[in-house]
C-alpha cells in the first residue's frame, strides 16, 4: 500500500473500499486468510468462515490494521463523522449455512458487530449523516425467494426496507446526497425475462424502481455514485466477461425525466 509506510500485508490479504472524513481520518476494508488455496481468489466467496475481516486506519502519516469485527468479509465503508465509520459485508456462523449479513461500527477507537442477523451478504453503505444509513445487497433467506435486500440505520436500529423489486434481485451499490435522494443500483431478472440492470431511488418516502436508460448494458450494474447537484452516474460491465465497462447518468422523473 502506497502513501505513507509499510502495510505489514502478506499473501492473501485483500482490500476492497476505502472512505475518508478528512486528509488525516481514513479507513481501508476487507478481508484476509491464512489458506493458500482462497488467497488468490475474489473476497467473499465461499467458504466465508475463512476469512477474517480486515480494517486499515489512516491517520495522516501512515496506514495500520486494526482490528477488524470478527470473522467474515468487509465489502464497503462509509464515513459518518470523524472517527465514526460503518462497514458491512458477509460472516458465517458455526450453527447455521450461507451467507450471514455482516454490519459494522467503528467509533471510540474500535470496531464492533452490531446485532443484525439477515441472511444473505451486504455489498454496498453510505450515509448522509450518523441518523441516516443505508445498506444494500441480497435477500437468501430460505424462507422466501431471493431478492433485493435494503437496510436502514435510523441512529437507533438497523431494519429491513420494503422495495419494488419483484423475482430474482441483488443491489450492489447505494450512493446519497440527502435524505430524499438515494439510489441503488444491481442486476434483477424479472419473473417472464433475462438478468439486467436494476436501479432505485428513494425520495424520503419510498423506494421506487426507474427504467434503465436507453443506453445501458443488457447487463447488471455494479456502483453508483451521486454529486453534489443531486445527479447520479452509475457503472456496469458491458460483457458478461467483465472485459468492457461502461457508465450512465441516472436522472428521476424530477429531475427532467428518463
Amino acid at each position: 500500500m502506497a502513501a505513507g509506510g509499510e502495510s505489514g500485508f502478506r499473501d492473501g490479504s485483500h482490500l476492497s473500499d476505502v472512505a475518508a472524513w478528512g486528509r488525516d481520518d481514513a479507513f481501508a476494508v476487507g478481508a484476509r486468510t491464512s489458506d493458500s488455496s482462497l488467497s488468490s481468489g475474489p473476497v467473499g466467496l465461499p467458504p466465508v468462515a475463512a476469512w477474517d475481516t480486515l480494517a486499515v486506519r489512516w491517520d495522516g502519516a501512515r496506514w495500520a490494521a486494526v482490528p477488524g469485527p470478527g470473522r467474515g468479509t468487509l465489502h464497503e465503508v462509509c464515513a459518518v463523522g470523524p472517527g465514526a465509520y460503518w462497514a458491512v459485508g458477509t460472516t458465517a456462523l458455526a450453527e447455521r449455512s450461507g451467507n450471514i449479513s455482516l454490519v459494522a461500527h467503528y467509533a471510540d477507537g474500535h470496531w464492533q458487530q452490531v446485532g443484525f442477523e439477515g441472511v444473505g451478504p451486504l455489498s454496498g453503505v453510505a450515509a448522509t449523516g450518523p441518523d441516516d444509513v443505508w445498506a444494500v445487497g441480497q435477500d437468501q433467506d430460505p424462507r422466501h425467494a431471493s431478492g433485493a435486500l435494503i437496510l436502514h440505520y435510523d441512529g437507533h436500529a438497523w431494519a429491513p426496507t420494503e422495495t419494488p423489486v419483484v423475482g430474482q434481485a441483488w443491489l450492489s451499490g447505494v450512493a446519497c446526497t440527502a435524505r430524499d435522494n438515494v439510489w441503488a443500483v444491481g442486476t434483477q431478472q424479472p419473473q417472464d425475462g433475462a438478468f439486467g440492470p436494476l436501479i432505485l431511488h428513494f425520495d424520503g418516502s419510498a423506494w421506487a424502481a426507474v427504467q434503465p436508460p436507453a443506453t445501458a448494458s443488457p447487463k447488471g450494474l455494479s456502483a453508483v455514485i451521486t454529486l453534489p447537484d443531486g445527479t447520479a452516474w452509475a457503472a456496469g460491465l458491458l460483457s458478461a466477461a467483465g472485459d468492457t465497462g461502461y457508465t450512465i447518468p441516472l436522472v428521476t422523473s424530477t429531475q427532467g425525466g428518463h
